[in-house]
């Protein structure tokens, strides 16, 4: 009988032959002058990166990050030209960082989502690639609350786990033909997530099993998008329905309320190919989590550079849809709104937690007639504007999601609340 190690080789020797094909060249940037690319070798681990700079960016002006993760038998090269998501990246100003899985930690180049040692947070690949995101926050001026993962196959399992074990790091994750977190937690069992879609560790459980390794002041919801496509038989669409109950638990875990069923509608031809869109939206009608599957299209990238392999330029630009998605999560190009306050008479209390009144609760009330009342039934809206561990939480709400959130965390909860009635404001922020 074959050794493990020897099964392992013939294994990866056939995905290698599978999945490895020619590499075209670069599409150029045009006359992008300030543009630029940084390339790391041997970051940790044999791990490098290729880091994008656009030429619009400027020192102390901070800029959105997108992680992306290629796939088996690619490299960062790959990945690059064929989601072209540097090109985009050019255009709307964001910095990518694209890592690169040496042949030494894995033959056929996968990320190692389906390895324990890389399933745990602080530890293995997933640390390394957060690793890799701080040392690029050391150098250049990085939003970080606009930090973004994405990733193709195995890279788009990868980014799962990114997402689940870091969600302090992480604003929002795009897995296209990924898989769930814990979907497998060998490489024997990995295939079988693969295809036929079978799960390792069924996805809800999963979804607990990350949010306890995350600290409960780090806590915070993921915004998912994710593709498919229909024809994929390397890796199955069931693969990705994990990936959206996973989702969907995990982020009403931390704290989102979200309803089991989604709305579906339908888009394209888009380059020739159309889709369906499943979208769920929490308490405060943002997208929380959208799954793009796409009629027709196999194990590859839409929308992309076709002459790189597993890209299609067939089908929805996924790089695009991806982003502009990662713009709605974290409010990117607007600010939070903020409630209005009354410019003749503002009525703002102080941002300690609330303290016991000092008179009985039966006294008539000291404030004014305009203060703010405090009886649920009265209050109009709620405003939260969220901290670093929240940025997808800012948006108006109503008063009877607020009470929902309040029950949750408590006044010194994750939260700055903002209270509306006509023009007055009451505020409750969490203190340092």
């Amino acid at each position: 009988m074959k050794s493990f190690e020897s099964v392992y080789k013939f294994i990866a020797g056939v995905l290698a032959v599978l999945m490895l094909s020619s590499v075209f060249a670069i599409p150029s940037l045009g006359n992008a002058s300030g543009a630029r690319e940084i390339v790391v070798n041997n970051f940790s681990g044999g791990r490098g990166y290729r880091l994008f700079i656009p030429s619009g960016y400027t020192p102390g002006v901070p800029m959105p990050l997108v992680v992306m993760l290629h796939g088996c038998g690619q490299s960062a090269t790959d990945f690059r030209d064929g989601t072209q998501m540097s090109q985009l990246a050019e255009q709307e100003n964001f910095i990518v960082l694209y890592p690169e899985q040496p042949s030494s930690a894995n033959a056929s180049r996968c990320w190692n989502w389906f390895e324990p040692a890389h399933q745990r947070r602080g530890s293995g690949e997933p640390q390394i690639i957060v690793d890799m995101v701080r040392r690029v926050q050391s150098e250049f001026t990085i939003n970080d609350d606009a930090i973004f993962a994405g990733g193709l196959s195995a890279g788009g399992g990868f980014s799962a786990n990114l997402g689940v074990l870091y969600p302090d790091v992480f604003a929002a994750i795009a897995p296209f033909a990924g898989l769930a977190y814990q979907a497998g937690t060998s490489m024997l069992n990995a295939f079988s997530a693969m295809n036929p879609g079978n799960t390792a560790v069924a996805p809800a459980t999963a979804a607990r099993n990350a949010s306890n390794q995350v600290p409960a002041n780090l806590r915070s919801t993921v915004p998912t998008i994710i593709f498919h496509g229909t024809s994929d038989t390397t890796v199955v669409p069931r693969a990705s329905d994990h990936i959206i109950t996973q989702m969907l638990e995990y982020n009403r875990l931390h704290g989102a309320v979200i309803g089991n069923t989604s709305v579906r509608t339908s888009g394209g031809p888009t380059n020739g190919l159309s889709y369906s869109i499943d979208t769920f939206r929490d308490g405060f009608s943002d997208r929380i989590v959208v799954s793009y599957r796409i009629t027709g299209l196999g194990h590859t990238w839409s929308g992309g550079n076709g002459r790189i392999a597993h890209t299609s330029d067939r089908g929805p630009n996924a790089s695009l849809l991806a982003w502009e998605f990662f713009q709605e999560v974290a409010n990117l190009g607007e600010e939070c709104p903020i409630p209005p306050t009354n410019p003749t008479n503002p009525t703002v209390l102080p941002t300690e937690p609330t303290t016991p009144p000092t008179a009985p609760p039966t006294d008539p009330p000291t404030a004014p007639p305009t203060d703010p009342p405090t009886d649920p039934a009265t209050i109009e809206f709620i405003y939260i504007r969220a901290n670093v561990n929240q940025h997808n939480m800012a948006g108006r709400i109503p008063a009877t999601q607020f009470f929902h959130y309040f029950s949750i965390h408590g006044p010194t909860g994750l939260f700055n609340m903002y209270q509306v009635v006509g023009t007055n404001v009451w505020t409750s922020t969490r203190p340092n």
